[in-house]
């Protein structure tokens, strides 16, 4: 027998008054018993039945007294679980036994567990007893397979959960269906090959309730001043039309603070006839992991989990504790949606101010490495990143937006984030210009000017084939009408390189013969080469436009005619 149940045995004589005081101090006793409820035993601990307040109070309003004794109130015959049962065994039968009584899932508040000899062993809440089951043997539902979801579910597969990935769009399902991961991300191809048509299952929509928890993981995009909530929609649809009592639904899409509680909880209630934390479950547990490096970070990050109740976020913690070493619990939906907003718009905001310090150092004709090299150097208090050719990526380019979303809904000024924003497009506008600066001068010479641009997805490192949110392609964008441009990218392959008015070539035929050459990430492979050889097939007068310094100590190699420019 538990210990914690032993101050809430009585005898079946023990008056009404007597039990009233019994339940009220189970809750202060060490340690503390299940609320609400008391258990009346033999002299041997056999379970005789169970009592309630709810059945005092009903026993009192029908005529009783407080001086009768508990024999008079209570349930002779209360639903019970066998010790020897395991949890999941114990919950199966707790489902079964609902089903057959025509009750919700949670209708056994307290469940009342004994041994074999009759005698009583422990009281379980339903949520402690779906606490101790094997998450493992649970089927996980992913919505959206993209650069989150995916890594996800192969992260789930790896752990032994079965995972059942989901997407609409026939390429990605296609692809994956082939065996071929339909982005780069380092170690994904593998991990697909390993578990596909194993743990992981690709579907273009679910085919019944197999899952036990879903894990929506779709794109949330950005129009001016709000949210597209179409792909988010359609995606709780498909959730509703599948819920079944007790399931377990986690919001993973980036969204303003409340979008859980104010469209996805209806939209599930309304598609499932279920009530949330009644019914089923639902937490929100953002994604933080940096592309490139997803399948490692999502093994070590901590992973923030906020709930619609207590047993919601518990659960979920529950899950991804499977994969994470370290669970934050936050105290609501709304506080685990603002984690993802800080971050990302944090990391905008400071990346933001390198950019505008860079433009200002050029200004003076300094160097802004240099300059913020020299500060941080030895001064541990809030490093300042190094300049980049303005922040790209699916992330950082829309979260501040998110961000202004979610202050304008309680009218909040909210104005750092758009500032942020303002100042990468400003980052552009100034490398453009420097760049068509340069080149009026050869276009004077009636030559026509080439560029070549090395490095394309949004970063380098950690390498990622992503393209969502470039820079490097609003910098061709503005500079392709006016002038020849040859691309490469060391990660996305030449024939996945799709962009009105560039050619791709290889790195080292990139330089040939170019005007301008624009180094636009930071990916290691560009260092393997010396500047001094990359330049010296370049057109003169030319332009090294090393974006991220990552040549900056050999620029006193350039040959004669070949100027060095960075950020």
């Amino acid at each position: 027998m538990e210990k914690r149940i032993q101050s809430i045995l009585i005898s079946s004589d023990t008056p009404m008054r007597e039990v009233l005081s019994v339940i009220n101090r189970a809750v202060h006793a060490d340690p503390p018993a299940a609320d609400g409820i008391a258990l009346i035993v033999d002299d041997a601990r056999v379970l005789q039945g169970i009592v309630t307040d709810g059945d005092i109070r009903r026993f009192l309003i029908a005529g009783g007294d407080l001086e009768s004794p508990v024999a008079g109130a209570m349930n002779r015959k209360p639903f019970t679980l066998s010790s020897v049962l395991s949890a999941d065994e114990m919950l199966v039968a707790l489902l079964q036994e609902t089903k057959r009584r025509s009750l919700p899932g949670t209708a056994f508040t307290k469940i009342v567990i004994v041994n074999e000899d009759g005698t009583v062993h422990d009281v379980v809440t339903f949520f402690e007893l779906w606490r101790r089951t094997d998450v493992k043997t649970r089927t996980v539902g992913i919505v959206g397979l993209g650069y989150v979801g995916l890594t996800l579910a192969l992260t789930f597969a790896e752990m032994g959960l079965r995972v059942v990935g989901v997407d609409v769009d026939e390429r990605v399902v296609g692809e994956l269906h082939s065996g071929r991961a339909h982005f780069y991300e380092r170690g994904l191809q593998e991990m697909l090959l390993k578990h596909l048509n194993k743990n992981f299952t690709v579907q273009r929509a679910f085919a019944g309730s197999e899952s036990d928890v879903y894990v929506v993981c779709v794109g949330t995009p950005v129009s001016g001043d709000t949210l597209v909530t179409a792909p988010l929609a359609s995606s709780l649809a498909a959730v509703a039309r599948v819920l079944k009592r007790h399931d377990l639904v986690v919001l993973r899409s980036t969204v303003p603070a409340g979008t859980t509680r104010e469209i996805g909880i209806p939209a599930l209630e309304a598609g499932s006839g279920l009530t949330a934390g009644k019914d089923f479950f639902v937490a929100f547990a953002p994604e933080r992991t940096v592309e490139g490096k997803a399948m490692e970070e999502l093994r070590t990050l901590p992973q923030v989990v906020g709930g619609y109740d207590e047993a919601s976020r518990e659960l979920a913690g529950k899950l991804f504790h499977l994969i994470a070493p370290v669970i934050v619990p936050v105290a609501s939906l709304e506080a685990a949606e603002m984690v993802k907003l800080l971050n990302n718009t944090y990391r905008d905001l400071v990346f933001s101010y390198a950019n505008e310090i860079a433009m200002l150092c050029h200004a003076y004709g300094l160097s802004a490495h240099e300059v913020i090299r020299a500060a941080n150097h030895g001064y541990v208090r809030d490093p300042i990143p190094l300049p980049s050719p303005g922040v790209g990526g699916p992330c950082l380019t829309k979260d501040p937006y998110l961000l202004h979303i979610t202050a304008a809904k309680k009218r909040v000024p909210m104005e750092l984030s758009l500032k942020s924003r303002a100042i990468h497009r400003n980052t552009i506008d100034h490398l453009c210009g420097r760049v068509e600066q340069f080149l009026a001068g050869v276009a004077g010479r009636g030559e026509r000017p080439e560029i070549f641009v090395a490095g394309l997805a949004f970063k380098g490192e950690p390498e990622t084939s992503d393209l969502r949110g470039s820079s490097a392609l609003e910098i061709i964008e503005r500079l392709a009408p006016q002038y020849a441009v040859r691309v490469y990218d060391p990660v996305v392959k030449g024939e996945e390189i799709e962009i009105p008015g560039a050619m791709p070539v290889s790195f080292e035929e990139g330089f040939k013969g170019a005007h301008v050459a624009l180094i636009l990430n930071n990916h290691r492979s560009f260092r393997a080469h010396a500047l001094k050889d990359l330049a010296c097939g370049m057109a003169r007068p030319g332009l090294f436009f090393d974006a991220w310094y990552l040549y900056g100590r050999d620029r006193g190699t350039l040959p004669e005619g070949i100027t060095y420019a960075t950020l």
